[in-house]
C-alpha cells in the first residue's frame, strides 16, 4: 500500500480538462490510505483532490464534499485539531450552498458528522475532548429538528433519534475530561483565570435523570400517538417504562428504578402470559440498550441489553468511565433507521 501511495505523483496531474480524473484518482488512494492508516499520505492525496475540483468544477462544487468528508477523518485520527476546524468550516459552507436536498441525505450527512465528533472526543490526544463531544450533541439535535420540520413532530422516525440523544446523555456522564460542558473559566480585568464548577455534582446528576426521562417521555408520546390499538398502546407503555427503569439504574437510583421495572411488568398485556424474571435483577454493564425497541409478545424478553464488555481493548472507549464500544458502533452505523420504531419488532 505504502509503494503505491508513495509511486503517486503529486502535480504530475495537469490542472486542466483533465483534473476531475485526477481528483477522482487520489479521492481512491486517498480512501485506501486512510483504511490503511496511513494518514499523512491520506491527507495529501485528499487534499489535493478537492483543490483539483475547485479547479475543474468550481468553488462552490458539492463533488468536494466526499473527498473533504475523508479529509476531516484522516485529519481527526492523526490529531490535526486546527486543520480539522478548517475543513469543517469547509464542509459546511459547502452545505449551505446546497438548495435541494432530502431528508435521508442531511441525516446521513448529521449522523457521519455526528460520529466524527464522538470519535475526536475520545481521541487519546485530543486537548479539549467536550468541545466536540458538545457539537456531536448539537448535530443529534439538529437533525430532530429537521425530521419534525420535514415530517412532522409526531412521525416514528424521531423515536431512534431520540433514543440517540438519551445514549449521548450517557456518554456525556461517562466523559471523564467535562471541562467546558459544566465548569466555567474566564479572564478577570487583572488577567487572572478564575475558574469552577458552575453546577454541583448533585445538580449534574439530576439534569442528567431529567433529561434522560425528558426523552423517553416524548418517545412515548410519538409511539402512542401512532399506536393502532389498545394492546400496541399496552405494549409500548410497559416498553417505555422498563427503559425508565434502566435510566434511572443508570443514574444510581435504584429504588425509582425498581418502581419503573414493576410498573412495567404490571402494566404489560394481561392477554400476554410473561416468563419470569426478576425486576432488579439489572446488570449495568450491560446497560444502556443500544436501541429502543417495543417488545412484541414477552417484555421480559426485552430484559437482555448488550453484551457486557470488561476489558478496555479498543480506542473507542478512550476518553470515557467504563463505556462499551458497542455504544459508539451503534452511534456509528451506517444502517437506515426503521420507519417506525413504535411498533412490535
Amino acid at each position: 500500500m505504502a509503494a503505491i501511495l508513495a509511486a503517486a505523483p503529486v502535480c504530475a496531474q495537469p490542472l486542466d480538462n483533465f483534473a476531475a480524473a485526477g481528483a477522482e484518482s487520489r479521492l481512491e488512494l486517498g480512501r485506501l490510505a486512510l483504511e490503511q492508516g496511513e494518514l499523512e499520505n491520506a491527507q495529501r492525496l485528499l487534499r489535493e483532490a478537492v483543490q483539483l475540483l475547485k479547479i475543474d468544477k468550481g468553488l462552490r462544487t458539492q463533488t468536494q464534499l466526499e473527498p473533504l468528508r475523508r479529509l476531516m477523518w484522516a485529519e481527526m485520527r492523526a490529531a490535526q485539531w486546527s486543520e480539522l476546524e478548517t475543513s469543517l468550516e469547509h464542509f459546511y459552507w459547502l452545505l449551505g450552498q446546497i438548495q435541494d436536498s432530502t431528508l435521508s441525505s442531511q441525516l446521513d450527512i448529521i449522523r457521519d458528522l455526528r460520529q466524527l465528533n464522538l470519535e475526536a472526543a475520545a481521541h487519546p490526544n485530543n486537548p479539549a475532548p467536550a468541545k466536540h463531544f458538545s457539537g456531536a450533541q448539537r448535530l443529534n439535535w439538529q437533525a430532530l429538528n429537521f425530521i419534525e420540520a420535514t415530517v412532522g413532530e409526531d412521525s416514528p422516525r424521531l423515536v431512534p433519534w431520540l433514543y440517540d440523544g438519551l445514549l449521548l446523555q450517557h456518554l456525556e456522564n461517562r466523559l471523564l475530561d467535562k471541562r467546558g460542558l459544566s465548569n466555567y473559566q474566564y479572564k478577570t480585568d487583572g488577567r487572572e483565570i478564575v475558574s469552577g464548577w458552575s453546577l454541583s455534582s448533585n445538580e449534574i446528576s439530576r439534569a442528567s435523570l431529567a433529561i434522560g426521562m425528558d426523552l423517553l417521555d416524548r418517545i412515548e408520546t410519538v409511539c402512542l400517538t401512532a399506536a393502532d390499538s389498545q394492546q400496541d398502546s399496552a405494549q409500548i407503555t410497559a416498553s417505555v417504562a422498563l427503559y425508565r427503569g434502566d435510566w434511572a439504574s443508570l443514574n444510581d437510583r435504584a429504588e425509582e428504578a425498581a418502581g419503573f421495572y414493576a410498573q412495567a411488568y404490571k402494566q404489560w398485556s394481561a392477554q400476554q402470559r410473561l416468563s419470569p424474571a426478576a425486576n432488579n435483577d439489572v446488570d449495568l454493564v450491560s446497560l444502556p440498550r443500544t436501541h429502543f425497541q417495543v417488545g412484541g409478545t414477552d417484555l421480559a424478553a426485552l430484559k437482555s441489553a448488550q453484551t457486557a464488555h470488561s476489558a478496555q481493548d479498543t480506542r473507542w472507549a478512550t476518553g470515557f468511565d467504563k463505556v462499551s464500544p458497542e455504544l459508539f458502533q451503534t452511534l456509528a452505523s451506517d444502517q437506515p433507521y426503521p420507519s417506525n420504531s413504535c411498533i412490535s419488532n
